[in-house]
């Protein structure tokens, strides 16, 4: 690196680098000139005393180093924390904390909307990122996002981030509440009468499911990946399709091509009459995690875990009395 200590200016080209992989759709973001980014990108392709080189030429295009990946995550902090900084000493009404969440589909909307609503009352700005639970992963490991929500078990957090170079030591893995999954089909589908048999207080079990075409749940689904790794040795579940999300499995299941496993909470009252509706087993299900870097907390990230947190343990204690009352009705 030069002699003079980087810019907090040259810091963020370096981030913006990062984030798009390119010289010119970091000048994009930027809304600079590509010029302008590679001169401050230049300040860490050569090292001075105590500084290592961040960059590195690959051809005709820079890379980050191991030493550039290893301290990104630090440089996405202090340029957000530089930026609401000066929103504060400019006066602006709304500097206030900013936090990122990655999250999925389920948890923005059934979480979420509590968590911003208590959160900007403490002067805390929620910003979501919904994205893959690979990317939740490593987005929180490399600093693109504060907190990440998702239903992966610990081991399958670890083969993520040592894909990539990275240990499971770097970030902490907190436990939420154990979503209520259910096991749905068409009332009028061969699986409907078959799981009609089962009694209502009863759990759906692996036994049960290897029986049937499943929907949804593609490859990188936490649920998914704990049925599969509970299945015996050479017992196989069968996917009819993949991907989509809960509406999408919750649809085809309604025309009766198969078996969905889904939240109890993606389900309306209307959608009892024409499903049969059993509980799965929580022994294949997934408690659901909060994950962050291991390192101290802003006190808007300590803010929004606690009220994450909240919201999960509010929403759980509703679902749960949903159910209740369906196991309470009468056939």
């Amino acid at each position: 690196m030069a002699g003079n200590q980087p810019t907090i200016e040259q810091l963020r080209a370096l981030a913006a680098f990062a984030e798009t992989g390119g010289v010119r759709a970091a000048a994009r973001l930027l809304r600079t000139s590509q010029s302008v980014v590679t001169r401050k990108l230049n300040a860490f392709r050569k090292s001075a005393r105590n500084n290592a080189i961040l960059l590195t030429d690959n051809g005709r295009s820079p890379e980050l180093t191991d030493a550039g990946r290893a301290i990104l995550p630090a440089i996405r902090d202090l340029v957000r924390q530089y930026d609401q900084l000066m929103d504060c000493l400019n006066g602006r009404a709304d500097a206030a904390q900013r936090v990122r969440i990655a999250a999925g589909h389920f948890s923005s909307q059934f979480y979420l909307p509590d968590v911003f609503d208590k959160a900007l009352c403490e002067s805390v700005q929620v910003e979501v990122c919904v994205v893959r639970g690979r990317d939740r992963i490593l987005g929180v490991a490399d600093g693109r996002y504060d907190i990440g929500v998702l239903s992966h078990v610990a081991v399958d957090i670890a083969k993520s981030l040592q894909s990539v170079g990275k240990s499971v030591e770097s970030i902490v893995i907190e436990p939420l509440q154990m979503p209520l999954m259910v096991v749905i089909a068409a009332r009028k589908s061969p699986e409907g009468r078959d799981l009609q048999t089962l009694p209502r207080e009863k759990s759906v079990t692996l036994s049960w499911l290897h029986q049937w075409e499943l929907l949804g749940l593609d490859g990188d689904s936490g649920i998914r990946r704990n049925l599969e790794r509970k299945a015996a040795p050479g017992e196989r579940i069968s996917f009819l399709t993949e991907g989509g999300g809960w509406t999408v499995a919750r649809e085809f299941c309604r025309r009766g091509l198969g078996v969905a496993v889904l939240p109890l909470a993606t389900l309306t009252s209307g959608d009892r009459k024409d499903f049969v509706i059993r509980r799965l087993s929580d022994k294949l299900n997934v408690r659901e995690s909060v994950i962050f870097r291991r390192q101290p907390l802003s006190t808007g990230t300590q803010t929004v875990i606690d009220r994450l947190k909240d919201a999960v343990a509010k929403h759980h204690r509703e679902v749960q009395c949903r159910w209740d009352q369906y196991l309470a009705e009468k056939c």
